[in-house]
Protein backbone atom coordinates (compact mmCIF):
# COMPACT_ATOMS: atom_id res chain seq x y z
CA UNK A 1 0.00 0.00 0.00
CA UNK A 2 2.83 2.43 0.66
CA UNK A 3 4.57 1.69 -2.65
CA UNK A 4 0.79 2.57 -4.26
CA UNK A 5 0.49 6.07 -2.23
CA UNK A 6 3.90 7.33 -3.96
CA UNK A 7 3.04 7.72 -7.24
CA UNK A 8 -0.27 9.54 -6.11
CA UNK A 9 1.90 11.98 -3.40
CA UNK A 10 4.28 12.71 -6.23
CA UNK A 11 1.00 13.88 -8.57
CA UNK A 12 -0.17 15.83 -5.70
CA UNK A 13 2.85 17.96 -5.71
CA UNK A 14 3.53 18.26 -9.20
CA UNK A 15 -0.34 19.80 -9.54
CA UNK A 16 0.64 21.72 -6.42
CA UNK A 17 3.76 23.36 -7.84
CA UNK A 18 2.07 23.94 -11.20
CA UNK A 19 -0.82 25.94 -9.43
CA UNK A 20 1.94 28.27 -7.86
CA UNK A 21 4.12 28.88 -10.63
CA UNK A 22 0.96 29.73 -12.73
CA UNK A 23 0.87 33.33 -10.69
CA UNK A 24 4.03 33.96 -10.36
CA UNK A 25 6.15 35.98 -12.60
CA UNK A 26 8.36 32.65 -13.39
CA UNK A 27 8.82 32.58 -17.36
CA UNK A 28 10.27 29.71 -19.57
CA UNK A 29 13.24 30.24 -21.58
CA UNK A 30 14.31 33.67 -19.53
CA UNK A 31 15.91 34.71 -15.80
CA UNK A 32 13.76 35.31 -12.58
CA UNK A 33 12.97 38.91 -12.36
CA UNK A 34 11.14 41.96 -12.16
CA UNK A 35 7.86 42.02 -14.91
CA UNK A 36 7.41 45.08 -16.69
CA UNK A 37 3.31 45.73 -17.59
CA UNK A 38 3.51 49.18 -18.96
CA UNK A 39 5.18 52.48 -20.03
CA UNK A 40 7.26 54.67 -19.15
CA UNK A 41 8.98 52.38 -16.76
CA UNK A 42 12.39 53.21 -15.02
CA UNK A 43 14.29 50.41 -13.77
CA UNK A 44 16.19 52.41 -11.05
CA UNK A 45 17.75 48.59 -9.11
CA UNK A 46 20.52 46.45 -10.36
CA UNK A 47 18.45 42.79 -11.60
CA UNK A 48 16.56 41.24 -14.39
CA UNK A 49 13.70 42.44 -15.72
CA UNK A 50 11.57 41.66 -18.64
CA UNK A 51 8.62 42.62 -20.59
CA UNK A 52 5.47 40.78 -19.82
CA UNK A 53 3.82 42.07 -23.75
CA UNK A 54 3.61 44.17 -26.79
CA UNK A 55 4.02 47.48 -25.01
CA UNK A 56 3.25 51.13 -26.35
CA UNK A 57 3.95 54.83 -25.43
CA UNK A 58 2.87 58.16 -27.55
CA UNK A 59 4.70 60.76 -25.16
CA UNK A 60 8.13 59.78 -23.92
CA UNK A 61 10.88 57.53 -23.34
CA UNK A 62 9.58 54.12 -23.18
CA UNK A 63 11.80 52.13 -20.72
CA UNK A 64 14.77 54.44 -18.70
CA UNK A 65 17.31 52.42 -17.18
CA UNK A 66 18.62 54.56 -14.38
CA UNK A 67 20.92 51.66 -12.30
CA UNK A 68 23.98 49.75 -13.47
CA UNK A 69 24.31 45.68 -14.02
CA UNK A 70 21.21 45.34 -15.19
CA UNK A 71 19.50 42.95 -17.91
CA UNK A 72 16.43 43.41 -19.67
CA UNK A 73 14.94 40.62 -21.73
CA UNK A 74 12.35 41.65 -24.07
CA UNK A 75 11.10 38.27 -24.39
CA UNK A 76 10.43 38.18 -28.13
CA UNK A 77 7.55 41.11 -27.51
CA UNK A 78 7.50 44.79 -28.99
CA UNK A 79 8.43 47.90 -27.62
CA UNK A 80 6.38 50.83 -30.02
CA UNK A 81 7.06 54.33 -29.98
CA UNK A 82 4.85 57.79 -30.92
CA UNK A 83 6.88 57.79 -34.17
CA UNK A 84 10.43 58.25 -34.82
CA UNK A 85 10.26 60.70 -31.62
CA UNK A 86 11.83 59.46 -28.43
CA UNK A 87 14.21 56.46 -26.92
CA UNK A 88 12.38 52.95 -26.29
CA UNK A 89 15.37 52.38 -24.51
CA UNK A 90 17.15 55.21 -22.76
CA UNK A 91 20.35 54.99 -20.69
CA UNK A 92 22.46 57.83 -19.71
CA UNK A 93 26.08 57.12 -18.46
CA UNK A 94 25.25 53.30 -16.85
CA UNK A 95 27.85 50.39 -16.75
CA UNK A 96 27.56 46.43 -17.50
CA UNK A 97 23.71 46.74 -19.21
CA UNK A 98 22.24 43.76 -21.11
CA UNK A 99 19.46 43.89 -23.54
CA UNK A 100 18.51 41.24 -25.64
CA UNK A 101 15.41 39.34 -27.53
CA UNK A 102 12.16 41.54 -28.61
CA UNK A 103 12.05 44.28 -31.19
CA UNK A 104 11.63 48.30 -31.13
CA UNK A 105 9.72 50.08 -33.70
CA UNK A 106 8.60 53.78 -34.25
CA UNK A 107 11.28 55.61 -32.12
CA UNK A 108 13.93 58.29 -32.86
CA UNK A 109 16.42 55.95 -31.40
CA UNK A 110 15.18 52.08 -30.80
CA UNK A 111 18.02 51.87 -27.77
CA UNK A 112 20.01 55.12 -26.79
CA UNK A 113 23.04 55.15 -24.12
CA UNK A 114 23.68 58.80 -24.98
CA UNK A 115 26.83 59.80 -22.46
CA UNK A 116 30.02 57.69 -21.04
CA UNK A 117 27.92 54.59 -20.80
CA UNK A 118 30.69 51.09 -20.51
CA UNK A 119 29.99 47.24 -20.94
CA UNK A 120 26.77 47.41 -22.70
CA UNK A 121 25.70 44.27 -24.77
CA UNK A 122 22.65 44.66 -26.88
CA UNK A 123 21.97 40.64 -28.50
CA UNK A 124 19.11 39.72 -30.20
CA UNK A 125 17.36 42.99 -31.07
CA UNK A 126 15.30 43.69 -34.02
CA UNK A 127 15.50 47.52 -34.58
CA UNK A 128 12.42 48.32 -37.14
CA UNK A 129 11.17 52.03 -38.48
CA UNK A 130 13.43 54.08 -36.28
CA UNK A 131 15.30 56.38 -37.20
CA UNK A 132 18.25 55.38 -35.36
CA UNK A 133 18.49 51.84 -34.57
CA UNK A 134 20.92 51.17 -31.85
CA UNK A 135 22.76 54.18 -30.57
CA UNK A 136 25.10 53.58 -27.81
CA UNK A 137 28.05 56.14 -26.61
CA UNK A 138 31.17 55.35 -24.65
CA UNK A 139 33.10 52.03 -24.96
CA UNK A 140 33.51 48.69 -24.61
CA UNK A 141 29.68 47.78 -26.12
CA UNK A 142 28.94 44.53 -27.95
CA UNK A 143 25.91 44.79 -30.61
CA UNK A 144 25.40 41.62 -31.81
CA UNK A 145 23.16 39.20 -33.80
CA UNK A 146 20.60 42.35 -34.14
CA UNK A 147 18.60 43.48 -37.08
CA UNK A 148 18.06 47.71 -38.14
CA UNK A 149 15.31 49.03 -40.92
CA UNK A 150 15.34 52.65 -41.25
CA UNK A 151 11.84 54.41 -40.84
CA UNK A 152 12.45 57.47 -43.23
CA UNK A 153 15.00 59.42 -44.56
CA UNK A 154 18.05 60.24 -42.40
CA UNK A 155 18.57 57.21 -40.67
CA UNK A 156 21.34 55.52 -39.17
CA UNK A 157 21.77 52.15 -38.13
CA UNK A 158 24.11 50.63 -35.52
CA UNK A 159 26.76 52.66 -33.90
CA UNK A 160 29.30 52.41 -30.99
CA UNK A 161 31.73 55.20 -30.05
CA UNK A 162 34.72 53.67 -28.96
CA UNK A 163 36.70 50.32 -28.43
CA UNK A 164 33.64 48.10 -29.31
CA UNK A 165 32.46 45.05 -31.82
CA UNK A 166 29.76 45.11 -34.00
CA UNK A 167 28.91 40.73 -35.12
CA UNK A 168 26.98 39.27 -37.48
CA UNK A 169 24.25 41.74 -37.47
CA UNK A 170 22.00 42.68 -40.48
CA UNK A 171 20.77 46.10 -41.91
CA UNK A 172 18.66 47.17 -44.77
CA UNK A 173 18.23 50.40 -46.89
CA UNK A 174 19.86 52.69 -44.39
CA UNK A 175 20.54 56.27 -46.01
CA UNK A 176 23.01 57.07 -44.38
CA UNK A 177 25.43 54.99 -42.18
CA UNK A 178 24.44 51.29 -41.47
CA UNK A 179 27.11 50.71 -38.80
CA UNK A 180 29.45 53.02 -37.38
CA UNK A 181 32.31 52.46 -34.80
CA UNK A 182 34.12 56.14 -34.16
CA UNK A 183 37.34 54.26 -32.93
CA UNK A 184 39.06 50.90 -31.88
CA UNK A 185 36.58 48.77 -32.92
CA UNK A 186 35.85 45.21 -34.32
CA UNK A 187 33.27 45.16 -37.60
CA UNK A 188 33.10 41.69 -38.03
CA UNK A 189 30.72 39.48 -40.39
CA UNK A 190 27.53 41.79 -40.99
CA UNK A 191 25.46 42.09 -44.08
CA UNK A 192 24.95 45.63 -44.91
CA UNK A 193 22.81 46.31 -47.94
CA UNK A 194 22.40 50.11 -48.25
CA UNK A 195 24.03 52.81 -46.08
CA UNK A 196 27.34 51.26 -45.70
CA UNK A 197 30.20 50.88 -43.36
CA UNK A 198 32.43 53.88 -41.61
CA UNK A 199 35.30 52.79 -39.11
CA UNK A 200 37.73 55.72 -37.60
CA UNK A 201 40.33 55.02 -35.95
CA UNK A 202 42.56 51.39 -35.75
CA UNK A 203 39.21 49.59 -36.53
CA UNK A 204 39.35 46.29 -38.10
CA UNK A 205 36.76 45.76 -40.30
CA UNK A 206 36.54 41.79 -41.29
CA UNK A 207 34.26 39.09 -43.36
CA UNK A 208 31.21 41.75 -43.87
CA UNK A 209 29.24 41.76 -46.94
CA UNK A 210 28.18 44.56 -48.28
CA UNK A 211 25.95 46.14 -51.29
CA UNK A 212 24.14 49.22 -52.65
CA UNK A 213 25.74 51.60 -50.78
CA UNK A 214 27.38 55.16 -51.97
CA UNK A 215 30.45 54.21 -50.40
CA UNK A 216 30.28 50.52 -49.40
CA UNK A 217 33.24 50.92 -46.52
CA UNK A 218 34.60 54.17 -45.67
CA UNK A 219 37.73 54.38 -43.81
CA UNK A 220 38.79 57.36 -42.33
CA UNK A 221 41.66 56.62 -40.37
CA UNK A 222 44.22 53.71 -39.67
CA UNK A 223 42.25 50.05 -40.12
CA UNK A 224 42.76 46.63 -41.29
CA UNK A 225 40.12 45.43 -44.04
CA UNK A 226 39.94 42.04 -44.78
CA UNK A 227 37.83 39.34 -46.06
CA UNK A 228 35.13 41.83 -47.11
CA UNK A 229 32.83 41.29 -50.48
CA UNK A 230 31.97 45.02 -51.47
CA UNK A 231 28.93 44.82 -54.52
CA UNK A 232 28.39 48.51 -55.63
CA UNK A 233 27.30 49.95 -59.18
CA UNK A 234 28.64 52.28 -61.43
CA UNK A 235 29.11 55.88 -59.79
CA UNK A 236 29.52 54.34 -56.07
CA UNK A 237 32.40 53.57 -54.45
CA UNK A 238 33.50 50.50 -52.88
CA UNK A 239 36.35 50.97 -50.48
CA UNK A 240 36.83 54.49 -49.39
CA UNK A 241 40.08 55.01 -47.66
CA UNK A 242 41.53 58.61 -46.42
CA UNK A 243 44.58 57.67 -44.08
CA UNK A 244 47.21 55.52 -43.49
CA UNK A 245 48.52 53.06 -42.56
CA UNK A 246 45.73 50.47 -43.93
CA UNK A 247 45.75 46.92 -44.24
CA UNK A 248 43.23 46.06 -47.63
CA UNK A 249 43.76 42.26 -47.90
CA UNK A 250 41.96 39.50 -49.59
CA UNK A 251 38.89 41.75 -50.15
CA UNK A 252 36.25 41.46 -53.26
CA UNK A 253 35.68 44.50 -54.65
CA UNK A 254 32.66 45.58 -57.50
CA UNK A 255 31.53 48.96 -58.93
CA UNK A 256 34.26 51.65 -58.94
CA UNK A 257 36.53 49.95 -56.60
CA UNK A 258 38.76 51.56 -54.28
CA UNK A 259 39.12 55.30 -53.93
CA UNK A 260 42.10 56.99 -52.26
CA UNK A 261 41.22 60.65 -50.66
CA UNK A 262 44.35 62.75 -49.35
CA UNK A 263 46.43 59.49 -49.51
CA UNK A 264 48.02 57.54 -51.82
CA UNK A 265 47.87 54.11 -52.86
CA UNK A 266 51.87 53.31 -51.98
CA UNK A 267 50.90 54.41 -48.38
CA UNK A 268 48.85 51.32 -48.05
CA UNK A 269 49.41 47.63 -47.76
CA UNK A 270 47.20 45.50 -50.48
CA UNK A 271 47.30 42.15 -51.43
CA UNK A 272 45.45 39.43 -53.04
CA UNK A 273 42.55 41.29 -52.93
CA UNK A 274 39.92 41.28 -56.05
CA UNK A 275 38.09 43.43 -58.64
Amino acid sequence: MKRNLLPVMMLGLVILCSSALADSVFYSGGPLGTRITSLPYTISAPGAYYLGGNLSYSSGNGITIASDHVTLDLMGFTLTGPGRANSGIYLHARKNVEIRNGTLSEWEYGIQEDSSGVGHRVVNIRAENNKNGIWLSGSSHLIKGCRATPGGPGANGLYIESKGAIRSCQTYNFSESAIVISSYGTIIGNLVQGGGIYAGDSCLIMGNKVSDAATGIYCLSSASIISNTVMTGLGQVGIRISASPVLLDQNTVMGDGTRYQGITPDMTVTRNNAG
